[in-house]
């Protein structure tokens, strides 16, 4: 005789073994991947579409991006966007899993009924944006946490700000698709970004971090001009004229180039990680920064992954820390580095997709 207990065990495993056969017979397999976890990163492809994704007085806005970033940050994950024109190969992106959720209209165009059998769609976005997005069929535990998403967040008041904001107010803006220049120092960015091998619109998302492109401007501590470069640092590279946009550029430029070197020669960092940590050097200076790779190392983190570096910086204000000699230079607050990095990073990736080389 089995017991009532057993009988119920049984009976349930039988039952999730039909929910599974089910799913399976239906074409659907269920993604350990999108069991979505922190640290995940899911990567956008958006829209070249009015209003979605552009930039706004120097910074990237865009209703789709505000959405993205909504949903990011209430799955604890990060995010990437991509914007791929041809129609046709954002479609074979999603399926190749490059990526993972696709932007698109909510009508059923020519392209996506012949892909229709292999994706899975949201809920629409709104009325408005005439939007859903779409995963891979086999990613549908997403589509089921974005869908629980939206069915929340449609009714918040942020969004109905967002619906506000880009459905009225910035409907008269000029939106361009990309761009060709950021700034009138365009031209000096470039040369000075090439002198140390970076990218210039990392140069220009780190120029607009300090200054939004304004020669004039002096700190309340007396870093000058497009870099924000302290007097004493500028010395150093033989600058006397910190208001001089070319001047002010070498100086900020000779000192990335001196951090460079010195990230440079640890070989076990790899260029995105360095690129990092010469931004945190930037800011907070560099023996502050190697008093942090210190500190992590001695809580068992790599002081070579600044991810892991950042993880243990908030530590570094309270005096259990801060008052032995773990910390060379006592006390750091580290906030300010910590958006000063992430701010510039996330600008430059939004530089590289609206921004031209």
């Amino acid at each position: 005789m089995f017991s009532r207990k057993l009988k119920y065990c049984i009976v349930a495993l039988i039952a999730v073994f039909f929910i599974f056969y089910a799913h399976n017979r239906a074409g659907y397999h269920l993604s350990e991947r999108f069991l979505i976890s922190p640290g995940d990163t899911l990567v956008f492809s958006v829209r070249d579409r009015y209003g979605d994704y552009f930039l706004h007085r120097l910074e990237p806005v865009g209703y789709q991006l505000d959405l993205i970033r909504a949903f990011a940050k209430s799955q604890q994950c990060a995010y990437r966007i991509v914007i791929e024109p041809e129609p046709e190969q954002r479609w074979k992106s999603l399926l190749k899993g490059e990526v993972d959720i696709l932007v698109c209209n909510i009508e059923v165009d020519s392209i996506r009924a012949k892909y229709d059998k292999q994706v899975v769609s949201s809920m629409a976005l709104d009325k408005a944006s005439n939007a859903i997005w779409v995963t891979s069929i086999k990613n549908i535990s997403l589509v089921n946490a974005i869908n629980r998403w939206l069915a929340q967040y449609s009714e918040t008041e942020a969004h109905q700000q967002q619906q506000q904001k880009y459905f009225v107010s910035l409907m008269t803006l000029p939106i361009r698709k990309t761009y060709a220049s950021l700034s009138p120092y365009d031209a000096l960015i470039k040369y000075y970004a090439e002198r140390i091998g970076w990218d210039w619109r990392l140069l220009a998302s780190l120029i607009c971090q300090e200054s939004r492109f304004q020669n004039d401007v002096i700190s309340k501590r007396g870093a000058e001009g497009l870099m924000q470069v302290m007097p004493q640092t500028a010395e150093r590279f033989g600058v006397f004229d910190l208001q001089d946009p070319k001047e002010n550029l070498r100086a900020g430029t000779s000192y990335l180039l001196s951090l460079k070197k010195h990230f440079s020669a640890n070989e076990e960092m790899d260029e995105t990680n360095r690129i990092k940590f010469i931004l945190a050097s930037y800011n907070a200076g560099l023996g502050r920064i190697i008093d942090c790779q210190q500190f992590a190392k001695s809580l068992n983190k790599n002081p070579h992954v600044w991810e892991e570096v950042a993880s243990v910086v908030p530590l570094m204000r309270h005096e259990v820390y801060y008052a032995g000699d773990v910390l060379k230079l006592g006390r750091f607050r580290g906030d300010e580095t910590l958006r000063f990095v992430e701010t510039i990073i996330d600008r430059y990736q939004h530089y590289q997709n609206l921004v031209m080389e």
